[in-house]
């Protein structure tokens, strides 16, 4: 049943960057989950760009639009462009064109942008709500990669300048927004710092997980075998070089520690690279999945999920995954990062450098009551704060509430 909006649901025009389905990225997972459950409280207008065109509107008004495909050439051009990187590489002409005739053409009372970079598509747009989901502060994401250790002399330079770019975008897109929606409050926090002046909203949508499906294994662990796990889309920097540090550094360790284990480690991620692929051919005791349509039955085989990451932004669905599928995590400060209401040692364990990674894995590995309890704990969390239909049940009445506040206020103005 639909919540009611002045008597009737919202009619919700919402932008996507890339075409959601199948939802098979961090991204794409929440961009999908929050455009399925927005659905079913009000009416939804999802427009995205995608390879294959088509309006569908017998199934939640989706509207595909053609896209450019991304050439080698395109992004490289994209490097160099006076716009953001992200900005510059996923505009779609088109897509301006399709947003003036939809404002036009049909009343909306709420526009909901998944990501910053939509908004040059909405410049002409005056008098409706617009609500930027940013899934992550953007200008902390470039910051972090300008300043990584482990980053290349381009990707410094690269990021440092990016960072400028983004500053300076956001500052000229602020005026169009009415509200930002984070997935933290760490996040929200942080917006609000450059954003407060000139915008009016700040809500917090955290990640979620579809509990019903990641839920916890019998787990029927075999004594003396130990499988370490890493998840993420191996085809980002931050994620195979997180890979290539747990099977390089950390997983020598842990054996000379545990030398009495079989121990062996399953990287679940696509499109490996070819240093991920030849760590595998080094190591017969090192797997990767590549692409797979459900990480669940993968995560099903692992001890431990190992996290070293050392960049990033925003909140790691796949912690939230992991830990509803009931697995013992041990990660860096910041593959926990935006977490809410996570605690070190009760829902998973932090871990600073390789020798303190190696450690509490060990202490895992012996500690069976210790696992049980985590593992109790993370999906206790889950359930009480991560779960999808929740987020988006509040999600749905907090933007009613935005857009009830906004019609005051545009009459008032009015009137005066």
């Amino acid at each position: 049943m639909a919540l009611i909006y002045d008597g009737e649901s919202m009619n919700m025009l919402m932008l996507s960057p890339i075409y959601p389905f199948p939802a098979n990225t961090g991204a794409l997972v929440r961009i999908a989950n929050i455009h399925e459950g927005l659905c079913r409280y009000h009416d939804v207008t999802l427009v995205c760009p995608g390879r294959d065109v088509y309006d569908d509107f017998s199934k939640n008004k989706i509207i595909v639009i053609p896209t450019r495909r991304h050439t080698w050439f395109h992004k490289a051009s994209a490097l160099f462009s006076d716009k953001p990187y992200h900005q510059n590489l996923y505009f779609e002409p088109l897509m301006m064109e399709k947003m003036r005739t939809l404002v036009a053409a049909e009343k909306f009372d709420l526009i909901y942008a998944h990501f910053i970079y939509t908004l040059p598509y909405l410049l002409d747009v005056k008098s409706i709500p617009i609500i930027v989901d940013q899934q992550n502060v953007d200008r902390e994401y470039w910051t972090r990669k300008a300043n990584s250790p482990t980053a290349s002399l381009f990707m410094r330079i690269f990021a440092s300048i990016n960072t400028q770019k983004t500053i300076a975008f956001e500052k000229k897109m602020l005026k169009n927004i009415t509200g930002y929606i984070s997935v933290s409050s760490e996040d929200c926090q942080s917006t609000k710092k450059y954003a407060q002046k000139k915008v009016r909203h700040f809500l917090v949508a955290p990640n979620g997980v579809d509990t019903n499906h990641y839920r916890p294994g019998n787990y029927a662990e075999t004594p003396g075998k130990l499988v370490l796990g890493f998840l993420g889309s191996l085809d980002l920097f931050i994620n195979y070089s997180a890979a290539e540090r747990l099977c390089c550094r950390i997983l020598p360790l842990v054996r000379s520690l545990l030398p009495d284990f079989a121990i062996s480690v399953l990287l679940i991620g696509r499109n490996p690279p070819a240093l991920i692929r030849n760590l595998t051919q080094k190591d017969v005791s090192i797997s990767v999945t590549g692409t797979v349509d459900d990480v669940y039955p993968y995560l099903a085989t692992v001890d431990v999920l190992v996290l070293p990451l050392e960049e990033g932004a925003g909140t790691k669905l796949r912690v939230l995954e992991a830990m509803a599928a009931g697995l013992p995590i041990v990660g860096s400060r910041l593959a926990f990062n935006g977490i809410d209401g996570l605690s070190d040692g009760i829902h998973v364990l932090y871990a600073l450098d390789d020798n303190s990674f190696t450690s509490q894995i060990v202490e895992l590995t012996k500690n069976t009551g210790k696992r049980v309890d985590m593992r109790q704990s993370a999906c206790k969390l889950v359930q009480q704060s991560y779960r999808w239909d929740s987020i988006v049940k509040n999600l749905s009445s907090d933007l009613e509430s935005l857009v009830v506040n906004f019609q005051e206020e545009k009459n008032n103005t009015r009137s005066v």
